[in-house]
């Protein structure tokens, strides 16, 4: 199940990472940063840090609850809802102008931390796993391209050629183009221990009624 403060709190870390290091933060690359979050954390610990779906689209998966969240604070909706105001005590999300000869356009959104952020929302493995995705891929320049190194985007929007949902287990991989995963070496028997397991933990909460087990 979707947590906003959570997940609030996880845009804020990487928003405050990024303005110490004079970097701007923009919501496609913040997305992805997201993700590899949610990625990691769901690998090692079984569970994600937002809780939140995610869809395969051509930049790579999309956390949506997250990208609704962002999008609604940028276009000062009316009539803001809980989420968005407590993302507003933490987060800026703006459009920017950008010209381009004579013409004006707009620039992707971009997310800026207003204060430091509130850990009480954040476990220790949160917190260790938002470090080092940082610490990996912050300073990635393509970070969509990484995202498409794993089979949960190419085996759902390649396969397809259009937006696609992607099932949480399918998120328990790695990749496997040779390359060392920033997220980790892990080997496909530990992963197919760790869906195994991710699978009965979930198949258990339903018989208990219980929808989702994030």
């Amino acid at each position: 199940m979707f947590n906003y403060k959570k997940t609030v709190q996880a845009i804020n870390f990487f928003a405050r990472k990024a303005g110490d290091r004079k970097k701007r933060l923009y919501k496609t690359s913040l997305l992805k940063l997201l993700y590899f979050a949610d990625k990691k954390h769901l690998r090692d610990y079984l569970s994600t840090i937002s809780g939140d779906s995610y869809t395969a689209m051509q930049k790579g998966p999309v956390a949506d609850n997250a990208c609704d969240l962002i999008e609604a604070q940028a276009n000062r909706e009316e009539g803001e809802s809980e989420d968005v105001r407590y993302a507003n005590e933490y987060t800026s999300s703006e459009k920017k102008m950008f010209r381009f000869g004579r013409d004006w356009g707009s620039k992707p959104i971009e997310i800026v931390s207003k204060k430091e952020v509130d850990e009480r929302y954040l476990s220790e493995t949160n917190l260790s796993v938002l470090e080092h995705v940082w610490e990996k891929c912050g300073d990635l320049d393509d970070l969509p391209e990484e995202t498409h190194r794993y089979p949960e985007w190419k085996e759902t929007f390649n396969k397809n050629h259009q937006w696609t949902s992607i099932q949480e287990d399918q998120m328990i991989s790695t990749t496997s183009d040779g390359r060392p995963d920033l997220l980790g070496d892990v080997s496909e028997e530990e992963l197919k221990d760790a869906r195994e397991i991710y699978r009965e933990r979930i198949n258990g909460l339903r018989s208990l009624g219980v929808n989702n087990g994030t």
